[in-house]
């Protein structure tokens, strides 16, 4: 450091000096990594819309444990196998399978 800047910096008050002294070590820091980008979402339905809805479902504490257990240990997803109770539903009264319907476009 010259003269003329620690002269400059001993007649600083104590705030100023802490100022010089975060800006200097700002100075000095490196630019961190960019991560890449995050994943773009999957784009909806041609129409702009999606063929899915979103409700919520209220299970008893100790049916959402056991389908919890279960999903853990078949590796599949609570929705899947909540899926799978609907197609069931649906053979005992003589409706087509979601697949079915999905494929055929009926709501």
């Amino acid at each position: 450091m010259d003269k003329t800047k620690k002269q400059e910096i001993i007649g600083m008050t104590g705030n100023k000096k802490k100022a010089m002294a975060g800006l200097d070590a700002l100075k000095h820091l490196a630019t961190p990594p960019t991560s890449p980008a995050p994943p773009q979402p999957v784009a909806p339905e041609a129409n702009g819309k999606s063929d899915k809805v979103v409700f919520s479902l209220h299970l008893p504490e100790a049916a959402h444990a056991k389908l919890r257990e279960l999903s853990f240990h078949e590796r599949q997803s609570m929705t899947k196998l909540i899926l799978e109770g609907v197609d069931l539903l649906f053979a005992k009264r003589g409706i087509s399978p979601i697949a079915e319907l999905h494929k055929d476009g009926i709501k």
